[in-house]
């Protein structure tokens, strides 16, 4: 009976503690460590438990603050809850409340105080008690109060930078922050520069740097650093813009309305034909330098035939360039200018690629002996630029080949730049390897070296079990499915020593989930399969096997899409997903340690918890006994 007692005696402490504590008065600052001389501030939090079930309806409060004068100066407070009295006495200040209309909620700051940090050192800073605080009730409020320690620290006085440079150039000397003058050429074209300087810590400020404009000739710039206790240190860098004003009299464009005519360089003479329709021409220009003069732009008008007019050009130091323009009015109507970035022909390795549709992107395969691919691109506009970028040296596997198309569709005049439209086409090209020989029947191998057999959708994909025998003996196959253009959807590659019978080697889109492919292939079959459409480049995606329905299995995970492909061996399954979102639940290592071993952890808890309390109890047992017993 008396072990019951005293295990009931220890559960009501615990269900009776939060009761007893009716609010708990604390403070905070707005920084531990104040620095000499400056102000902070310092707030009173309440937070009280109510008396009943309701909202506290606190009736009056009463405290005081308590602090060392010889550390703080008090500079008056700020009331976040209406205004009631204070009064501050020998480095106390009392905050009371008194009984009004105006209830405080509970968790609330009614008050921050203002101090100004006189002395460095440690000081503490305690809530006192000024008298009874109640309730509406009458009850009054059982408080907790808490106070604070506050470490007065000395102004810092570092004024070394911590980095000083400008973007895009190396400072002469080398940084260092003792050294406070540094020196830098830049080109004559640079009007301005970014100075990029950073502090030592958050307690300087820096002035000074930024962005800076460049005269010609020298330029000085003064950085100056500022320490907490206001002495500074100044960093000066010294810009040379060099002055090469030599007289260039290019053009950055030229360009003449319902014509094609477009600036080339060191090209100072164009000529071209309009329509008679066509009465007047819009000539446009641009030098390179813009403190050329420029001379003879503007509208003109023409005559039936040869029509002549000339630019001119005068730099800075009276060198002068002379464009000449010929524009023939034709007495017959001709067909109009067309401006457009796009293509009308796109051929690669002499096939005709589909631009309809607004198509960009292509797959196309060539042989393993293929080295410059072929490729003839035609635009709507015989005045668009056409770049072909990575047509030569192509490597076996995956390539990419870039077409860009740049057409003016405004023309640059002197106060805007011209208007550019741009349309890329790309074009990745899977190149097969040169060791391996392209064969047109699986029945019959007429060689000794690796295989490249290719397939369409379409096609069926049945393997014979003689063609088994012979990539047993350590030969591999390709097995490509290929579009129209021979470009790579998806390729096979069967691992060595495989069971010798047929297989099926198709791999087939689910119908209803884009996402999901079904096949038969075995275990650590390598593939290589085109997910262009249904992932960015880029995309981390994961693969999952499907073990059932709701269920799968983890295959690989974090394969990045590149040029649309990704590569990857399955592990023997039938059904495939490929997914950026995790279809199954990791587990952790406490997660497996819980599920193996949770039941023997519960219990062993439970066996300790009943251990300390009958300690406890056993160990008050003996000492009241002793209590008891008589001395002699």
């Amino acid at each position: 009976m008396r072990t019951i007692k005293y295990l009931l005696t220890i559960i009501m402490s615990f269900l009776l503690l939060p009761i007893l504590t009716k609010a708990f008065t604390s403070l905070e600052i707005s920084t531990p460590n104040p620095v000499r001389g400056s102000t902070f501030k310092v707030q009173l939090d309440i937070d009280y438990m109510p008396s009943t079930g309701k909202d506290p309806e606190i009736r009056d409060f009463h405290i005081g603050l308590k602090y060392d004068t010889n550390f703080f100066e008090f500079k008056g407070v700020t009331w976040l809850q209406g205004i009631y009295k204070y009064r501050e006495e020998n480095g106390i200040i009392y905050i009371d409340k008194d009984d009004n209309n105006i209830n405080w909620s509970a968790r609330i700051a009614p008050v921050i105080f203002r101090f100004e940090a006189k002395k460095t050192g440690n000081s503490n800073m305690n809530l006192v008690r000024n008298g009874d605080s109640h309730y509406r009730n009458g009850d009054v409020i059982a408080q907790s109060l808490s106070g604070i320690v506050i470490n007065v620290v000395e102004p810092a006085s570092n004024t070394y930078i911590g980095s000083l440079g400008v973007e895009g150039y190396n400072l002469q000397p080398t940084f260092k922050k003792t050294t406070t003058t540094y020196n830098l050429t830049v080109p004559s074209s640079e009007s301005k520069v970014n100075i990029i300087a950073k502090s030592i810590d958050n307690k300087q400020t820096i002035e000074g740097a930024g962005e800076v404009y460049l005269e010609y000739g020298e330029n000085v710039f003064d950085v100056v650093v500022t320490a907490q206790d206001g002495s500074s240190r100044t960093y000066t860098v010294r810009i040379k813009r060099p002055d090469d004003r030599t007289g260039d009299t290019s053009l950055k464009s030229i360009s003449v309305s319902d014509t094609s005519i477009r600036y080339k360089k060191g090209v100072t003479k164009y000529e071209t034909t309009v329509s008679r329709s066509v009465e007047s021409v819009l000539i446009t220009a641009r030098t390179n330098d813009p403190r050329a003069t420029l001379i003879g732009t503007g509208r003109k008008y023409l005559n039936i035939g040869k029509n002549e007019f000339s630019i001119s050009v005068t730099s800075s130091n009276n060198r002068k360039t002379t464009y000449t323009i010929i524009v023939n009015r034709s007495t017959e109507e001709l067909e109009k200018v067309i401006r457009s970035s796009k293509l009308k022909v796109l051929k690669a390795n002499g096939l005709s690629l589909d631009l309809s549709n607004d198509k960009k992107l292509f797959l196309v395969g060539v042989k393993g002996d293929v080295v410059n691919l072929p490729i003839e691109a035609i635009g709507e506009s015989t005045s668009a630029d056409v770049l072909i970028t990575g047509d030569k040296n192509l490597q076996e596997g995956l390539n990419v080949v870039n077409v860009k198309v740049t057409e003016i569709i405004k023309e640059a005049t002197e106060d805007e730049e011209a208007e550019e439209e741009i349309t890329e086409y790309k074009i990745v090209v899977y190149k097969n390897p040169s060791n391996a020989e392209l064969i047109t029947n699986l029945n019959k191998i007429d060689t000794n070296k690796d295989l490249v057999y290719n397939s369409s959708l379409t096609s069926n994909h049945n393997i014979p079990s003689s063609l088994i025998k012979y990539l047993n003996n350590n030969h591999v196959l390709y097995y490509n499915v290929i579009n129209m253009y021979s470009g790579l959807l998806y390729q096979i590659k069967l691992p060595n020593n495989l069971e010798v019978k047929d297989y099926d080697m198709g791999l087939t889109q689910d119908a209803n989930d884009s996402y999901t492919y079904h096949t038969t292939l075995p275990k650590d079959t390598n593939v290589i399969i085109y997910l262009g459409d249904l992932f960015e480049d880029g995309t981390n995606i994961k693969i999952f096997s499907k073990v059932e329905d709701g269920k799968y299995r983890l295959v690989t995970d974090g394969i990045e899409v590149l040029n649309g492909y990704i590569e990857f061996k399955m592990n023997g399954d039938t059904t495939y997903v490929f997914t950026n979102r995790q279809l199954v639940k990791e587990e952790g290592p406490l997660d497996k340690i819980l599920a193996e071993y949770g039941a023997l952890i519960g219990s062993i808890a439970v066996i300790i918890v009943i251990v300390i309390l009958y300690v406890i109890i056993l160990s008050k047992y003996k000492a009241k006994k002793a209590a008891k017993e008589p001395s002699y």
